[in-house]
């Protein structure tokens, strides 16, 4: 069993072929993994640094520009005889239980989230591979152009006929292409100090959110794997049609939080997450950034003298915790798992 993959993604990759490389770096070493067999088990604490799509051995894709605050940790063998607890759903159990991932849910690492030190690089990068700032620089550089060719054709011609205006139009044009990357790369340096002013603030707002979380018992690392594990099902489920041909996914960023109290008092969080979705298309593997917004609420368990009792967190339903399956809304839950996204 492929250990970088959970069962979902396992499926998904399966009907079209797929393997992905991944490349992670813990600091000390490069290591790498892939989908068809297990090479490292021992990563802790890593980043990813490349991902390869593969396909009959044949190169489909190579995706770089990873979130470095975004850590994995996979199976650790030299612990094998030290109790586990999965990070998902909080099982407990031998570390030898885990070899194929949780027992209960399936997880087979564990995802964490630390402070974002991005650096100029980062931020550089994710601005270049932003759709939208291909647009607008291409307006901008043209713009300029148009100016430049008329300011010249005016200030050197003695008329300004019609043929002038062309002749300027013709000339921005051409000096627009060829200027186009010098424009490209200068309107990146002067973007550069907003953008990283604007992240440094959403950070101090993130670690005052989670400063506060801590104190009402809500655990972080435990939120980004229910979330991580809540995402896996989303896009890797066959029921949702508008995913099917999704066949990775990275999370790029964490944007916001907000929790709030809904009607029938259940704690939730709404997070907007920035996700980079990997699709296949016609024999190709198409990368594509998006922002999106999950709600994910808290599994609230309640006990009794005779069972654990829990809260559906569709219907918020009280059933019974060791089944797994709601009996009134048709819902599939892990009972231990303590956030899930809801519509």
């Amino acid at each position: 069993m492929a250990i970088i993959s959970e069962k979902y993604h396992k499926s998904r990759l399966n009907r079209f072929n797929i393997n992905i490389k991944t490349k992670f770096y813990d600091g000390h070493i490069i290591k790498e993994n892939n989908t068809n067999e297990i090479i490292n088990k021992d990563i802790k604490n890593a980043v990813i640094l490349s991902k390869v799509y593969e396909k009959n051995e044949k190169v489909l894709h190579i995706q770089k520009e990873f979130n470095p605050g975004i850590t994995y940790t996979y199976i650790i063998e030299d612990s094998l005889k030290k109790n586990e607890c999965c990070p998902n759903c909080g099982y407990t159990g031998q570390n030898s239980d885990f070899v194929d991932g949780c027992p209960y849910c399936g997880t087979y690492y564990n995802i964490d989230y630390t402070d974002k030190k991005y650096g100029s690089k980062y931020n550089y990068n994710l601005i270049l591979k932003n759709n939208l700032y291909l647009i607008y620089t291409f307006i901008i550089d043209m713009l300029c152009c148009l100016i430049l060719s008329y300011m010249y054709i005016i200030s050197t011609g003695r008329t300004f006929t019609i043929f002038d205006n062309l002749k300027a139009i013709g000339f921005g044009i051409i000096l627009a292409f060829i200027l186009y990357f010098p424009f490209y790369y200068f309107d990146a340096l002067v973007i550069l100090l907003p953008i990283k002013i604007k992240k440094k603030i959403e950070n101090q707002k993130q670690i005052k959110f989670w400063n506060e979380m801590e104190k009402k018992g809500i655990v972080k690392e435990m939120f980004f794997n229910n979330l991580n594990f809540e995402l896996q099902k989303y896009y890797y489920d066959d029921t949702i049609k508008e995913n099917k041909n999704v066949i990775d996914y990275d999370i790029l960023d964490y944007e916001s939080y907000n929790i709030f109290i809904d009607s029938k008092n259940r704690i939730k969080i709404k997070v907007k997450v920035m996700l980079r979705e990997i699709r296949t298309e016609n024999e190709k593997v198409i990368p594509r950034v998006k922002e999106k917004i999950f709600t994910l609420i808290k599994n609230e368990i309640k006990e009794d003298k005779i069972n654990n009792i829990v809260i559906c967190h569709n219907c918020g339903a009280s059933i019974d915790a060791l089944e797994n399956k709601c009996k009134y809304c048709g819902t599939k839950f892990n009972y231990l798992q303590s956030w899930y996204i809801v519509n």
